[in-house]
């Protein structure tokens, strides 16, 4: 930081101060007054213009003269200056200000404005330069704005260590080579001395007998002292009385520290509470007791080994099974106890937890001493200590006989279930195409007759003809949604993308469906479907999607209903949705919906008619495109049913 001296004043004063007895070999004394002067001034100039610092001459603030640096510093050229108030340069000015800036010598810090608009910071020291105008000032200029902020930065490192310390739950204190206290963090204050810190800086540990016992005072202060010669660390456990009166049991960590040169200068210290660990272990031994009645009341056999297959104990279970006691299987390996081709494959199932040091089930028939022939399954893991030393294997063996009877008697019946639905699936089949043969010629041969082609029918003929064949359609409908949940099931079916307006199918559709509609006075809403609408789809299996949708919609909705058909365009995926006024969907039956052969109710399936397979296909047929389908209803007041299709096969 710039310091003002007696170099600095005569600087200023250069112009006026001067020796006036210069002498050049006689010649000075020769040229004129003029010619002094302007040698004086041209002399002044040029050192003024190669100081490395900013300086300004002014009066009472208003600026005579500024040196190339001052101009650099401050962003004006020198014309510039002269034109400007020293005062308009600085940021923040107060009463004190401007007397600063007129004072006859004066040093301190002020923050100027540069032309750019930038801040900085400033330190200014002024002095008269005038001996018979004691106004004009000169004013040395320093930026010390790199100052600061390294000022400001070491604060803040400071602040921040402070802080991250005070964060620390553990008590942490420093001190100097003198063992007396230079720092610690709000722990060690509030909970171990009960101090502010500024109670406990310059402060021994003598000074708070209160915390540490008298007795241990000495103590602790020898170990201090023998770290501070010695250096290194030290831990050791001690007790300190606390703030809130209880007693507790710490470890302190202590470590010297040194300071640029290598010398000791200190020591830090961290302690850390153990007096719950203490109980800990006490708890530890009561749980250990606990653990041993646990072993002995479990039906599971338990047993433990060392790394070459001595037992370390068992549960009594498992002494059944050997058929002696804990004790006289203690210190023996399964080769004293097993017969030699039971304790090979024991061994190398432990070999193989040993070696990869992680789990492994395994299950196999044993002999019990009575005779009994038993499937146990074990499940070994390594043994492994607190600090993660491997000394040896842990098993837990479960006899799982009925089990494994029961399971295979499960399998037997799902193997004989697949047996008997692959049957039903092939009857449905070919029961479907020997129905749909008799029935395409019904209504082939119907929809002849009523065109009249072989002569003409009365009005009783052509009526009955037409519930012949709408009928013989119903039932084809109702076999075609048979033989294709029957496809479903077999993974038979397989969806042909076409490139496909997914809005001209819905207008079809509904094109298709408007007179059920029209015959109950339902109105069709029509939303917005003024977008694109290509994406690729199975246009077969869509085609059937929209018209259960809207057919259920027209099936389900009383006379004079209203049915709102709309569609979304989302970045990657269509949104269609099917909503209705009709008899809605209980909340207990949501699930079920989309089962197949499955009428909520058995008066809705004589009321409505129907099998059951609409939505079942109408599901199967979405989720096969990559799509989902979900319903929003309430009884009595509606259904909407929402799917979502993909634009572009697997997204691409």
């Amino acid at each position: 930081m710039w310091k003002t001296s007696d170099f600095v004043r005569e600087i200023l004063y250069f112009p006026n101060t001067e020796n006036k007895n210069v002498s050049r070999g006689g010649n000075l004394e020769k040229k004129s007054a003029e010619q002094e002067q302007r040698i004086k001034d041209e002399r002044y100039r040029l050192f003024f213009e190669k100081l490395s610092h900013a300086v300004l001459i002014h009066r009472k603030g208003q600026i005579m003269d500024a040196n190339t640096e001052a101009c650099k510093l401050l962003g004006y050229t020198r014309e510039q200056l002269i034109t400007k108030n020293l005062l308009s340069f600085i940021v923040d000015r107060d009463d004190n200000t401007e007397k600063n800036i007129r004072g006859e010598l004066a040093q301190f810090e002020m923050k100027f404005r540069r032309t750019d608009g930038t801040v900085m910071d400033m330190e200014i020291t002024s002095v008269p330069v005038d001996e018979e105008d004691n106004s004009i000032q000169g004013s040395i200029i320093c930026d010390i704005t790199e100052h600061k902020n390294a000022d400001n930065n070491l604060k803040n490192q400071l602040h921040f260590m402070e802080t991250l310390l005070d964060t620390i739950p553990s008590p942490i204190f420093y001190k100097n080579k003198n063992n007396v206290y230079i720092g610690c963090n709000k722990a060690f204050s509030k909970e171990i001395i009960g101090v502010p810190k500024e109670g406990i800086l310059g402060k021994t540990l003598f000074d708070f007998p209160y915390s540490i016992p008298y007795e241990m005072t000495s103590v602790y202060h020898k170990y201090d002292m023998k770290l501070m010669l010695q250096g290194g660390t030290q831990v050791y456990e001690g007790i300190v009385r606390k703030t809130d009166g209880t007693s507790g049991i710490f470890i302190f960590n202590k470590a010297a520290f040194t300071d640029s040169s290598g010398k000791i200068s200190g020591i830090v210290g961290v302690m850390i509470e153990i007096t719950d660990y203490k109980k800990a272990v006490t708890s530890l031994l009561e749980k250990t007791t606990l653990l041993e009645g646990l072993l002995e009341s479990l039906p599971d056999m338990v047993f433990f080994k060392d790394l070459d297959g001595v037992y370390l104990g068992c549960n009594p279970i498992f002494s059944e099974y050997i058929g002696l006691s804990v004790d006289d299987i203690v210190g023996k390996n399964d080769f004293d106890l097993l017969d030699e081709e039971t304790a090979r494959f024991f061994r190398e199932k432990d070999k193989i937890v040993l070696e990869s040091t992680s789990p492994h089930k395994n299950e196999e028939w044993v002999d019990y001493p009575d005779g009994r022939k038993v499937l146990l399954e074990t499940f070994k893991a390594p043994l492994k200590t607190s600090d993660g030393k491997l000394i040896g294997s842990l098993g837990v063996s479960r006899d799982i006989t009925s089990r494994k009877h029961a399971e295979q008697l499960m399998l037997e019946a799902k193997i004989s279930a697949e047996i008997a639905n692959r049957a039903k699936t092939e009857f449905i089949a070919n029961m479907s195409h020997e129905l749909r043969t008799p029935l395409n010629s019904i209504i082939g041969f119907s929809d002849v007759l009523l065109e009249q082609m072989f002569g003409e029918l009365n009005n009783e003929q052509e009526k009955y003809l037409g519930h012949i064949l709408g009928s013989g359609r119903q039932l084809l409908g109702i076999i075609n949604s048979i033989l294709d949940i029957s496809k479903i099931e077999n993974g038979e079916v397989e969806l042909y993308y076409e490139n496909i307006n997914i809005v001209d199918l819905i207008r079809e559709t509904i094109k298709i469906l408007k007179p059920l509609a029209t015959q109950k006075n339902i109105n069709i809403d029509v939303q917005d479907m003024s977008i694109t609408g290509i994406c690729e789809l199975g246009k077969n299996q869509m085609s059937q999607v929209l018209y259960n949708l809207i057919g259920n919609a027209i099936k389900f909705t009383p006379q004079n209903g209203s049915i709102s058909v709309s569609i979304i365009e989302n970045e990657d995926t269509f949104e269609v949705s099917v909503s209705d006024s009709g008899i809605g969907i209980p909340e207990e039956h949501m699930e079920e919906i989309f089962l197949p052969f499955r009428q909520l109710e058995s008066h809705a399936s004589r009321r409505y008619g129907g099998t059951g397979l609409g939505l079942a296909l109408v599901k199967e047929f979405i989720e096969m495109h990559g799509g989902d389908i979900n319903v929003k209803s309430e009884s009595g007041k509606g259904s909407n049913f929402i799917f979502t299709i993909p634009k572009k096969v697997n997204g691409k």
